[in-house]
């Protein structure tokens, strides 16, 4: 977790940057674009970087192997299919969306005393 958010938690604050733009309701792809936009380095893919060494194209199959089936966005209540390829944050979903976009990231501020 090179930033303290694990997959499933980034995938949460996509979905909540989603509802943020007025989509309720948003598609698989709506998803993957917008987890690809917010973390290139997690969801983008392999074998295609620019010249500073990130990913230019998302990789639809690392959102999909996380939001079908009994993936744990579904399985903990955190993200509810709504229709075919439609997906939508539970109440659940959008509160731990917010709790861990506010926490603090791993290695982030430090402490200093002034001499």
């Amino acid at each position: 977790m090179k930033n303290g958010l694990s997959i499933q938690d980034k995938l949460l604050v996509a979905a909540l940057a989603l509802e943020v733009e007025g989509r309720q309701r948003f598609s698989a792809e709506d998803l993957v674009v917008m987890a690809w936009k917010k973390y290139p380095e997690a969801f983008g893919l392999a074998g295609y970087i620019d010249k500073d060494s990130c990913p230019i194209y998302p990789n639809s199959n690392r959102v999909y192997a996380e939001i079908m089936g009994s993936k744990p966005l579904r399985k903990n209540g955190w993200l509810r299919k709504v229709g075919s390829k439609m997906y939508q944050l539970t109440e659940a979903g959008r509160s731990k969306a917010r709790s861990v976009s506010e926490a603090p990231i791993a290695g982030g501020a430090e402490k200093w005393a002034l001499a």
